[in-house]
Formats: C-alpha cells, structure tokens, sequence
C-alpha cells in the first residue's frame, strides 16, 4: 500500500490517522463512562489520568492528521459523483465538524482540568502547562461544554458511520473499503462485525452490577500513635521569643499528582520560635498546624484529604513540628525536629536560611526553607490511597515565616 494518497484510496498513513484515531475516541468514551461511575478515590483519579493523556494524544493527532491532509489535497479520494446535493451538503458539514471537536474536545477539557486545578501530564512524562487559574464557577461551564461538545461528536460520528454502511451495503460503491487498509467486501463485512461487538460488549459491561466499581485495596497496617512526650517534643515551655503564623508567613506543601506536581497551602499555623544564629546555632521551633485548613484549590480534594483514608482529621486535628537540635551548613542551617502528624511521631530534617531583622527596625526576622517527608511513614495513606501509582509518597514542605516578637 502506498503511503500518500491517490484518486481511488487513502494512502497508509492516512489510514493509520483515521483507525487510530477512532480506536483512541473509543477508549475516551469508555473511559470517561467508567469515571462516571467511580466514587472519588484513585481508582477515579487513575481513570481520569488516562482520560486526559489519551485526550492529549488526540489532539496532537488532530493537528498532524489535519496537516497531513492539507498536504495531500491534490491528490485524494473525492466524494462519488452522484451524491445527490443534501448527501454532499451533509458530507461537507460532518467532515470539518469531526475535525473542529477532535480539536476542541481535548481543549475544553484540558482548560477544564486547568480550571479545577489537576494539572495535566501526559502519561507521567510531559506536565503541560494550566491554560486558566483555578476558578470554580468556570470549572462548571468548562464540564458543561466539554461533555455538550462530546454528545455533538458522538452525533456526527454516528452519521458519519451510518453514511459509510450506506455506502458499502445500499449504494455498493469504495467509499467504505477505499479507507481499510486490507479492502474488499470481506475487510468490510470484518470492520462492521468487530464494531458489532465492541458495541455490544460495551453494552452489556455498562448493565452489569457494580462493573466500573474498583476492587478494595488492602488496608495499610495500623501504626500506633507516639506522643510528644515520648521523643522529648514536649520539653519547654518558656514562652518563645519571636512568633509567626499563617496571616504573615506561609507553609506550602507539594506533591505528585498523576503524573504532574500539584502545590497546596495550610491556612492556619501557629509557630513559637527560639533561634540563635552563628557557628554554633541553637534555639528551639514549635509549629502547630491546623490540618483542616488544608487548601488545594479544589474543595472536592481538599475534602478528600480529610477523610479516614489520608490526613483522617476527625481523630488528628493538629500536626506539631518541634525541634531543638541545629547544626550549620553551607546552605545556611538545619533543624533536627520532630513531626508529630496523624497519631505518628518522626524526625524530620529541616533545611532553612534566617535571615536578620532589617537595620531600620522596619522588619524583623525571617525564616525559609523546606523539607522532604514521605506520606506513608505517617500512614497518611490507607487503604487505596496507600497505592503511589497515581499519587507519589514523597512530599516538598516549604515555608517562609517572618518573624514578630512574642507579646
């Protein structure tokens, strides 16, 4: 088979445009059938994942196929002379309308994902970039369109399809067997037969009970919670020299989400500082964080985060941080400081600068670092959250608290 295009077939690439396509528009449907029906959880988040790379990979396949086309123009199949004029018409609005939605599809729903704050990545290895700030009420008009936008190619596709049987089977002429790549009746007959069963087999999957449930995954085992007490995080209580909290600093979190790195915020902290600088630093921090503050941007993920599975903020409202242990490095200091989160107590190594009051008095001190821990040494992950195959383990704590002396 020739790779270009000629007055009687489409050419072999075309033909790999055209079947790839129509396969990858199949799993979408399939896909986002099955979110559907999924309760919010990673089975859903991972359903969605793939439904938004092969949503990309579409769109990307959209611009080469339609550039591809473009270039072979001259010298491609053209309808049969003897449509009548409303099968022309009709032929002449569905062809560029399928081409118009496997373009906007795609980028409805990436401006939606944009607008609910799930950054994009393509199967884990490309994180592209948010088209639009995370906003609520656009995230709804978004989902309105793109699902308007999917039953209008789910319309078109279907006349299209019904156009192509009626060429093959009423009208008997090339119109169907010129875009297989093996051709002939019996490459007909197969193609509809395998589109039959697809159909019907998706059917019948979407009647069963409980099909695009998720099986439960196996409980994390249950850690016994250490208190303050038991690791010394609990000596001292002097009042402290400097404070800070969420209305002047910031403590910021990241992590990996499907593929692509998502950043959060806790709105409500509260830290008693103790700090001398210089060789041979000490003090003492103590940072009490309000777990339910949690904000990601989504209030359906935030939510989430609250539940039994991960943070389970009915029983552990507070996370503490207390260190009392500093040592100097070339990137300015570390603390060596207990993290108490979730009924569980570990040491956790904080990397941070300090920066001086300012010489006019104006501003006064300012700490700023960041740490790394893994959310599964705290058991913030049980159950199906415990899996890292759609959110990973590691998580990026960063702060920046300006300091105001104790009243």
């Amino acid at each position: 088979m020739a790779l270009s295009n000629s007055s009687a077939r489409w050419g072999a690439i075309a033909q790999v445009f055209h079947w790839v396509i129509v396969w990858a528009l199949l799993a979408q449907f399939v896909l986002a059938s099955a979110a559907e029906d999924l309760p919010a959880g990673v089975g859903k988040l991972g359903t969605l994942a793939r439904h938004k790379s092969i949503g990309i990979t579409l769109l990307v396949l959209a611009v080469l196929r339609l550039g591809w086309r473009w270039s072979q123009r001259s010298h491609s199949p053209a309808l049969p002379a003897d449509l009548k004029r409303y099968e022309r018409v009709l032929a002449q609005l569905i062809h560029p309308g399928l081409y118009a939605l496997l373009f906007a599809l795609p980028l409805s729903g990436w401006l939606m994902s944009s607008a609910k704050h799930y950054t994009v990545s393509w199967f884990g290895w490309v994180t592209l970039p948010d088209l639009v700030a995370p906003n609520e009420a656009l995230f709804e008009v978004l989902k309105g369109t793109h699902e308007l936008l999917a039953n209008a190619l789910l319309a078109l596709a279907a006349l299209h399809v019904a156009a192509a049987l009626v060429h093959h089977f009423v009208r008997k002429d090339t119109v169907l067997t010129r875009m297989l790549p093996f051709g002939g009746q019996a490459g007909a007959r197969a193609v509809v037969m395998l589109l039959a069963v697809l159909l019907g087999a998706w059917g019948l999957w979407q009647l069963l009970p409980g099909a695009a449930a998720t099986a439960g995954s196996e409980r994390a085992t249950s850690i016994a919670p250490v208190s303050a007490a038991d690791t010394g995080a609990g000596a001292g209580n002097s009042p402290a020299a400097w404070v800070s909290d969420a209305q002047h600093g910031a403590l910021e979190f990241e992590f990996v989400q499907a593929g692509a790195a998502t950043r959060g915020r806790f709105g409500q902290f509260a830290a008693d500082i103790d700090f001398t600088p210089g060789a041979a630093p000490s003090g003492r921090f103590d940072v009490r964080i309000a777990v339910s503050s949690i904000d990601t941007q989504d209030k359906e993920r935030n939510g989430q985060l609250l539940t039994a599975g991960l943070f389970d903020v009915a029983r552990f409202a507070e996370a503490r941080y207390v260190a009392t242990r500093f040592s100097a490095n070339a990137g300015g200091y570390i603390a060596y400081g207990q993290l108490s989160l979730r009924g569980v107590t570990r040491e956790v190594p904080l990397q941070f600068t300090y920066t001086p009051a300012s010489a006019d008095g104006k501003s006064g001190p300012v700490l700023a670092g960041s740490a790394t821990l893994k959310r599964l040494d705290f058991g913030v992950g049980e159950g199906e959250w415990k899996s890292t195959e759609w959110i990973a383990d590691e998580v990026r704590v960063l702060f920046s608290l300006p300091l105001m002396p104790h009243r």
